[in-house]
């Protein structure tokens, strides 16, 4: 999971081969900030998207939509029922099997910030500690705080400017792997 973290942050900060356009259409964002401040996100996606013209009420709109509680209301909007259903069907397991048929990616009493632990044991946490530590620790990232205050600050800084997050802290650079390939 934190590869596919540091794969979106490489290829937007890090990436010599990557063109000024590819860049500019990766945006990242973090799940806190859409919850501490859900409007501005929605302003900075739509500006993103090149919607800079959102009227006050197409951002209500927007913003409502994007809502725990619209979600929840409107969860098979927001789930894979249709490919589950679909894949169920090709593995023949039987529609009365299904129990809904929901993934659930709207739970009940989901919606908040840090509650991916509950009810994992300690032992579970200290391995996942130990692999945010193994991938993320070495690129400066010793918590998920610190990866969420480098790609805000690289946001501030203007996700468009063509800033190297190594100008700012050396540590987020990708270290430089050697390859060897043997043809016979």
């Amino acid at each position: 999971m934190w590869q596919h973290f540091l794969g979106y942050f490489d290829a937007k900060y890090f990436d010599e081969d990557v063109t000024k356009t590819r860049s500019d259409s990766i945006m990242m964002l973090c799940f806190e900030d859409l919850k501490e401040n859900l409007p501005e996100c929605v302003r900075r996606i739509a500006a993103f998207m090149g919607f800079d013209d959102l009227t006050d009420t197409e951002l209500d709109e927007v913003v409502h939509a994007s809502g725990f509680e619209f979600m929840r209301a409107n969860a098979t909007k927001f789930d894979d029922h249709f490919v589950r259903s679909k894949m169920w069907k090709r593995c023949g397991i039987p529609e009365s099997d299904w129990r809904g048929g929901g993934v659930g990616k709207v739970r009940a009493g989901g919606g908040k910030i840090g509650g991916g632990g509950a009810g994992m044991s300690a032992a579970v946490r200290d391995r996942i500690d130990a692999k945010w530590t193994e991938i993320m620790g070495d690129r400066g990232f010793d918590t998920y705080s610190d990866f969420r205050n480098a790609v805000n600050r690289l946001a501030k800084m203007g996700e468009s400017l063509g800033v190297s997050a190594s100008e700012v802290d050396p540590r987020w650079a990708p270290k430089k792997k050697k390859a060897c390939c043997v043809v016979m």
